[in-house]
């Protein structure tokens, strides 16, 4: 921090950018920055813990379940992080469409990033479970007893992770699109609501028997892996509609004119 501020300070930057002028803290731009960065924060925790307690049920439902989960989610984030990217990009262009007052621009860029996101995510997710055979074997001992069943596991979930990642391809994206006109709010308690009370309670009844789940309070149907795999799909594509129908309302319009005009 003192060496950036040194930088930031010194002789040559103040006196071409006036940096010294701008210490000042503009109380109203901190002020919006934690009403976006908030529930930003929220929403990508709400993400990071339902995944975390989905692959620790996994883990606790057996060894084979818990290993080949752990495959499968390390070979699609081939996937997901580059995902991720071109979201990032439709939030910058979005909102730069916004800035400039173009918002038929913003419309049309927000929907390319969702169908290359869609587009890139089916396309490596479809490649990753035709070629499982001998992508899974890369992670397993060769000398484990249970290697083969891990391997026959892996690849019958690559082929539903195959869903599960298209339709969490549309959440993200349209969630980053939403998050480049400041339409933050409703989406972050989308996730939150959906994740928590939802995905990782419908996980745990549809993944465990009587007696073998974490907590007893719930309903427990035990249908397995493919049960837990079942939540999975059903939270994504829920959340997935729900954010996609709300970029393509337009009531981001509205926001992101307000924002504008007070800008």
């Amino acid at each position: 921090m003192v060496l950036l501020l040194k930088i930031f300070l010194n002789r040559k930057i103040c006196k071409q950018f006036q940096s010294h002028r701008v210490w000042w803290p503009h109380w109203h731009a901190i002020r919006y920055l934690f009403m976006l960065g908030v529930p930003l924060g929220l929403l990508m925790t709400s993400d990071l813990t339902g995944v975390a307690l989905f692959q620790i049920m996994q883990v606790k439902l057996g060894v084979i379940e818990g290993a080949a989960t752990q495959i499968v989610m390390m070979l699609i984030s081939t996937a997901y992080m580059p995902t991720l990217g071109i979201a990032q990009a439709g939030t910058t262009l979005v909102g730069q469409s916004i800035g400039a007052g173009n918002m038929y621009w913003a419309k049309r860029l927000g929907n390319v990033a969702i169908a290359l996101c869609i587009l890139y995510t089916f396309v490596v997710s479809a490649l990753l479970a035709l070629n499982g055979h001998w992508l899974v074997p890369l992670f397993i001992a060769t000398a484990d007893p249970q290697a083969v069943a891990v391997t026959s596991l892996s690849q019958t979930l690559l082929w539903l992770a195959i869903v599960y990642n298209v339709f969490n391809a549309l959440s993200i994206s349209s969630a980053f699109c939403l998050q480049g006109t400041g339409d933050v709010k409703r989406p972050s308690l989308f996730a939150i609501l959906f994740s928590w009370l939802g995905f990782v309670p419908l996980t745990h009844i549809l993944t465990f028997g009587q007696e073998e789940g974490l907590v007893d309070f719930l309903p427990q149907l035990g249908w397995g892996v493919l049960g837990e795999w079942l939540a999975a799909i059903l939270f994504t594509l829920t959340l997935s509609s729900l954010l996609f129908w709300r970029w393509r309302s337009g009531n981001w319009q509205r926001i992101g004119q307000t924002f504008n005009c007070s800008d």
